[in-house]
C-alpha cells in the first residue's frame, strides 16, 4: 500500500518498539520520513524498503540506529555509497539477511565481508561490486547459504581467485 510521509512518521512516533517494517513501491516517500523512522524505532530486526528516490542522507541513518538488525532490504537508489555499506557492517554485526540490490555505486563489501560473520543470505543483484568484493565474500561467509550476483559485473578473477 501507498501512503504519505506523515503516515510513516506518524507510524514511528506511534510504534517505538516495532520489529518489523516493510515498505516497498512507495515512491512518495522522502528522506525526512525515513530519518524519523530511524530516530524513533531502535528496536527493527527487519526492514525492507524498496524506493528510488531516498539520498544516502536517509539510508546512512540506519546502522546508527539498528544494532539489532538481522534483515536489511533494500534496493533501488543509485546515490546510496560505499560508505553507508562499510557502516551497515561495522554497526550492524547480527545481520544474516542483506540485499542490496539495484544500487550501481556499491562497489565495495569489505567491511560487511569483515563484520557480518553470520551472513547467511546476500543478494548484490545490479550493483557494481569489484572482483575482490567477491574474493572477500567467499573468503569471509562461512555461513553464506544464498548469494545473488546477477547483474553484476564480475570477471574470472572474481570468481576463480584464491
Amino acid at each position: 500500500c501507498r501512503f504519505s510521509n506523515k503516515a510513516l512518521i506518524k507510524i514511528a512516533d506511534t510504534y517505538s518498539n516495532l520489529e518489523y517494517l516493510n515498505i516497498r513501491n512507495n515512491d512518495l516517500l522522502t528522506d525526512a520520513s525515513v530519518c524519523r523512522v530511524s530516530d524513533k524505532c531502535h528496536n527493527l530486526k527487519y526492514f525492507r524498503i524498496y524506493s528510488y528516490q531516498l539520498l544516502d542522507k536517509s539510508i546512512s541513518t540506519i546502522p546508527q540506529s539498528y544494532h539489532n538488525l538481522e534483515e536489511f532490504h533494500f534496493h533501488g537508489s543509485k546515490s546510496i555509497t560505499n560508505q553507508t555499506i562499510n557502516e551497515l557492517g561495522k554497526s550492524c554485526p547480527k545481520l544474516r539477511y542483506l540485499t542490496i540490490s539495484g544500487c550501481p555505486n556499491i562497489i565495495d563489501f569489505k567491511a560487511i565481508a569483515h563484520s557480518c560473520q553470520n551472513l547467511e543470505y546476500l543478494d548484490v543483484f545490479r550493483c557494481s561490486i569489484s572482483d575482490e568484493s567477491i574474493c572477500d565474500i567467499i573468503y569471509h561467509y562461512q555461513k553464506l547459504k544464498y548469494l545473488d550476483i546477477s547483474g553484476c559485473q564480475i570477471t574470472k578473477l572474481g570468481i576463480y581467485s584464491d
